[in-house]
């Protein structure tokens, strides 16, 4: 019997180990290698939510401009914005682009909160067509020199470039105007009326009448005189039914306005009347709702 040293026995197992090992590994084929992977379990962040959109808020909410060709009228307008903005562009629609202008036309550092103001100049030309036109005034996120951004909130990228709500709407009534020295004042009036004298000279009366008129009478009345607004009324009160008065400024002028029903008939009257250095006006036409619309906007554009 052979006695082995317990190193001689080591070294006999390993042999066995390694025989065994070879053995296993050749019947199983060769080593398939994959690459290690790290399982990290991340949730998708939510998208960012858009910024909320820059409302201008504009007063007054709108302008109505009456002028004549050749003429120069301006009102003035202020904004507010929801958001600052850097460079506020303000652009006109293209339908009133050839009448009307912004002064200024560029802002620039409008503060969220802030009131700016804006001139609204209306100048049609002499050859402009008499007529109506509609339009907008809007406030445009427009882009800095540079990349200067410093000064504007955050902001949904889709607004640069693009008009702001909300719009300013614009309407501006080219109009005819009537001035006659003999006549004492000067007024205007729309394209769709024609003037005409009452009597053989024009310098006391003038009548106001539209192509489409059925009856004599539907027409609008003008006259000036010596006189004052309570002695015309007190003849008014005694000729006819008072129905109501209120007054009102337009213009620069105070406004007595009045209807009168007469009895016979059922028929009624309005009647705008204002006095000026001991000069009356007085203004009359059937109560009709698109008579008295009519006059009460004219009655801003009487010089007297």
């Amino acid at each position: 019997m052979i006695r082995r040293s317990p190193r001689q026995l080591l070294f006999f197992v390993a042999l066995l180990l390694v025989a065994g090992l070879s053995a296993f590994f050749l019947a199983a084929g060769p080593l398939r290698t994959e690459p290690m992977t790290t399982s990290t379990s991340v949730e998708a962040s939510p998208d960012r939510p858009r910024p909320a959109r820059t409302v201008i808020t504009w007063t007054p909410t709108s302008v109505e401009a009456i002028v004549s060709p050749s003429e120069t009228a301006t009102t003035q307008v202020s904004f507010v914005s929801t958001k600052n903005i850097r460079r506020a562009e303000v652009r006109v629609s293209q339908e009133l682009a050839s009448i009307v202008r912004p002064v200024p036309a560029v802002l620039e550092r409008v503060r969220k909160g802030q009131q700016r103001t804006i001139q609204i100049v209306v100048s049609p030309s002499a050859t402009v067509a008499l007529g109506t036109y509609t339009g907008t005034i809007q406030i445009v996120r427009g882009k800095a020199d540079g990349d200067d951004d410093d000064d504007d909130d955050d902001y949904d990228r889709d607004e640069r470039g693009k008009p702001l709500a909300q719009a300013l709407p614009v309407v501006v009534n080219v109009w005819h105007r009537f001035s006659n020295p003999s006549f004492g004042l000067s007024f205007q009036y729309p394209a769709e009326l024609h003037v005409s004298p009452v009597g053989p000279v024009l310098n006391s009366t003038v009548y106001l009448s539209r192509a489409e008129e059925e009856y004599p009478g539907e027409g609008i009345t003008i006259s000036q005189n010596v006189g004052s607004v309570s002695g015309a009324l007190s003849d008014l009160d005694i000729q006819l039914d008072p129905v109501s008065q209120t007054s009102g400024t337009f213009g620069s002028k105070q406004w007595t306005l009045v209807v009168h029903k007469e009895s016979d008939s059922g028929l009624e009257f309005f009647t705008a009347m204002a006095e000026a250095n001991g000069t009356l006006v007085v203004i009359a036409s059937r109560n009709t709702s698109s008579n008295v619309v009519l006059v009460r906007t004219m009655l801003s554009t009487f010089g007297f």
